[in-house]
This record gives C-alpha cells, sequence and structure tokens, in this order.
C-alpha cells in the first residue's frame, strides 16, 4: 500500500511525470529505463507475462544482493556513543557480506543513436512551458575534487550581463534558465540545461536552443580560468557554511546515500558540495560532451504543440517524439564551427571584477573592505528567533559624483539561516 501510495502521488506531479516519459524513451536493457515506483498490481502483471514465482524472485534478489558490502549505515542520537555502537552491533553484527562486486552501468548507454538528435513534445499538467536540452555526460564519480560539470553550469546559468539568460529575457523567449549534472546511477551521467519558457519563447524553442549553442561554442573556444573556478570556490563554501540545519531523517538519508561515493571519510559531511582542485583538462572532457550529435530536446507543456499523437504507459502522459529536423541540426554545427565574429554580439563571457579577490573579514558587527578611492562597509545583523539564528548581511558603498561630492549606496545582500 506504501508504495502504491507513493506512486500514485509522483503521477499527479509534472516533473515525475517527465521522468517518466524520458525513462520510456529510453535503452529498455539499461537500469535507468526502469520505472522508480511500482504497486502490486505491476510486479504481479509483469511477473505473471513472464510465468515467474514473486516469492522466488524476491528470494533470489535477496540471495544476490543484500550482503553488507553493499550497504552504508548511519546511526544518530543523543545517546553516548557507546550505546549506540552497542546497539548497532546487536542489531546487524549478523549481516552476512556476500562480496558481490558494487553496481557500475559502465558497459551500456542509457540514450542509443536512435534516442538522440530527437525532440519530444510533452503535454503538462500545469501551466507553465519548459525547455530541456539533454547530453550524456561525463561520469564525475572519481572527479569530486574537481567537479567540472559545476564550470560550465556555472557560466550557462549565470545571471549578468552577456548571459544566456540576459539575451532570451530581453527576446521574450524565457523568464529564467537552469544548468546542472544529474548522476543516473554509477557510470551514467546527463547534464541538462532547463529554460523557463514563455508562451512566445515556446514557438520560438528552435531559436532558444542556438542561442544556447552559441554560449557553449564560445565556453570552448575560451581555456579554463582559474578566477571563474575561485569564485565557484567561495560561493560553494559561503552556501554549504551558511545552510540551514537539516532534521535528523534527512541528515542520515544524506550522509549514508555519500558513504556509498568514493569519497575521503575527511570530506563526507561536505561531499561534493565544495570544489576543491582546478582541473582544466578535466573542463575541456567535459565540454566535448556538448556536440551536436549527442543531446535530445524536450518541450514540455499545456498547450504546445497540441498534436500529441503518443501515450506513455505507465503515466499516462501525451507526448509527440521525433527526430530534430536536418536543416535545423546542419544550423547547430555551423553555430559550434563559428568564429566569434559570426556569433551573437550580445552574448559573452562574465566579466572579471575588483570584487573576485577581495577580502572580507567579518566581526560579529562589521567588516570593512577597502577598495581604493572607494569604500565598502559590510553590516551583519543577528537575529535570535526562539528555533535558530539568521544571519542578515546588508552592504553600504560610499561613491564620488562628478562633482567629487560622496555619496552612499545601501543594499541588503542576503540573509539566511545558519547550521
Amino acid at each position: 500500500m506504501e508504495a502504491g501510495s507513493e506512486r500514485d502521488q509522483a503521477l499527479q506531479d509534472d516533473q515525475w511525470r517527465l521522468v517518466l516519459l524520458i525513462k520510456s524513451l529510453s535503452n529498455p536493457e539499461h537500469p535507468y529505463h526502469r520505472t522508480p515506483h511500482g504497486n502490486m498490481q505491476i510486479l504481479q502483471d509483469g511477473l505473471q507475462e513472464q510465468g515467474a514465482d514473486i516469492c522466488q524472485k524476491f528470494a533470489d534478489w535477496y540471495k544476490n544482493h543484500y550482503s553488507a558490502n553493499r550497504m552504508k549505515l548511519v546511526v544518530l542520537g543523543s545517546e553516548p556513543l557507546d550505546l549506540l555502537e552497542q546497539w548497532v552491533g546487536e542489531l546487524f553484527a549478523d549481516l552476512q557480506s556476500k562480496e558481490p562486486p558494487q553496481n557500475h552501468w559502465d558497459s551500456g548507454e542509457p540514450w542509443l543513436s536512435d534516442h538522440l538528435c530527437t525532440e519530444i513534445f510533452a503535454k503538462k499538467m500545469e501551466p507553465g512551458q519548459f525547455l530541456y536540452i539533454m547530453f550524456p555526460f561525463l561520469d564525475e564519480e572519481q572527479l569530486y575534487q574537481s567537479q567540472p560539470s559545476q564550470y560550465i553550469s556555472h557560466l550557462i546559468k549565470h545571471k549578468g550581463r552577456g548571459s544566456i539568460l540576459v539575451y532570451i529575457k530581453a527576446k521574450g523567449w524565457a523568464k529564467k534558465i537552469s544548468a546542472s549534472r544529474i548522476t543516473i546511477c554509477p557510470g551514467c551521467t546527463f547534464f541538462t540545461v532547463s529554460v523557463g519558457l514563455t508562451e512566445k519563447g515556446t514557438e520560438q524553442y528552435h531559436e532558444v536552443v542556438k542561442v544556447i549553442f552559441h554560449y557553449i561554442a564560445m565556453i570552448k573556444e575560451r581555456p579554463p580560468e582559474q578566477w571563474i573556478f575561485d569564485k565557484i570556490e567561495r560561493q560553494a563554501e559561503a552556501k554549504f557554511r551558511c545552510q540551514k540545519k537539516s532534521s535528523a531523517s534527512d541528515f542520515t538519508l544524506d550522509l549514508a546515500s555519500r558513504m556509498q561515493r568514493a569519497l575521503p571519510r575527511k570530506w563526507l559531511l561536505s561531499g561534493d558540495r565544495l570544489w576543491r582542485k582546478f582541473e582544466p583538462d578535466a573542463i575541456k572532457e567535459a565540454m566535448s560532451y556538448l556536440r551536436a550529435d549527442n543531446f535530445r530536446i524536450m518541450v514540455a507543456s499545456p498547450g504546445y504543440p497540441g498534436n500529441w499523437d503518443s501515450r506513455e504507459e505507465r503515466c499516462g502522459t501525451k507526448y509527440k517524439a521525433q527526430k530534430i529536423p536536418e536543416d535545423f541540426l546542419s544550423d547547430i554545427h555551423k553555430v559550434l564551427e563559428s568564429s566569434s565574429k559570426e556569433r551573437i554580439s550580445d552574448l559573452h563571457m562574465p566579466h572579471k571584477t575588483p570584487f573576485s579577490k577581495l577580502a572580507v573579514r567579518l566581526t560579529a558587527q562589521k567588516a570593512v573592505a577597502s577598495l581604493g578611492r572607494y569604500s565598502k562597509s559590510i553590516w551583519l545583523a543577528m537575529k535570535l528567533p526562539f528555533d535558530q539564528a539568521k544571519h542578515h548581511l546588508a552592504r553600504r558603498r560610499t561613491f564620488e559624483d562628478s562633482n567629487n561630492k560622496p555619496f552612499a549606496e545601501e543594499k541588503a545582500l542576503w540573509s539566511t539561516s545558519t547550521l
């Protein structure tokens, strides 16, 4: 009943429905094709078609996979450590290790050649239109120190002048953009660019895709830069140190999942939330996956294009799938091979600012930094509500106008909860 309820709830969520659709349009021999939710009816019907015994199937799975060397245990409690350790021994000491190898799916691809260079139109239940550009990507399991995908996603989703977002918003095509690596399973990773489209942008989705590939071409032609990595590193550290305190169940689940990865024990708490090493060659290798023959597109909308001709069996989502038109693919190839003079002139990389190497010393009340003839004050106000402390950071800058008269500018920077 619990699994069935979870499945029914997931089927009401557009994001899960889209995930199931992408899974169903993938290699049926790869684990990614399988559904993450099920119920007794699905189990019984599927096994009956195979002429298999459901109880025997469970017994075989237990025999082959239920092994101590594939498990990680996290215990969090207020009791003394000796007592917690005693409980663990009493409850888990008899668990056998059958020494099966760790699962790693690098012998097959989730998307075959027939799945690439395709575009999928999916009908959403909720308002709003989205464009997804998905690339099979570099496996970063052993690249936890450098995480090259974070360098790429930082540039694609940045919101400053010359960015993709500023350009497509000015055109009236989009409202937001994000980019991230998605690890499906060990040995299988995607890199996805997601764009929140307007109705006008939905009809012009090919133009939005071209803009993104223009920016990808621009990133590729420049060697990876240390200052960009340093900026990402500092932002990640600040976010990690100022994150909200999670619940006990979320903390233990997250930590146990992280223990399954090839991380040194000293980095289990931070995991891949921090960046520790700049590896230009790894970034270049990661960029090599963003090619015109290695992606697929999904446009999700409640009304566009309207002529969906198929229905996904597991979630009932209406969709239409087809090969990307050859003329459009040819345009993408031309964009990736173009010179800087042939690209969109309004697009450019982020500029290095004097703030990128600014060292700010925070005290309990005030931090002061000097920027040449300008001065800047940063005030850190502490509030102590009944549950946890919050930090409110504001900035005050003093400039000189054309008549050499000083004037001040104040801006609230952020407010966040501490651990």
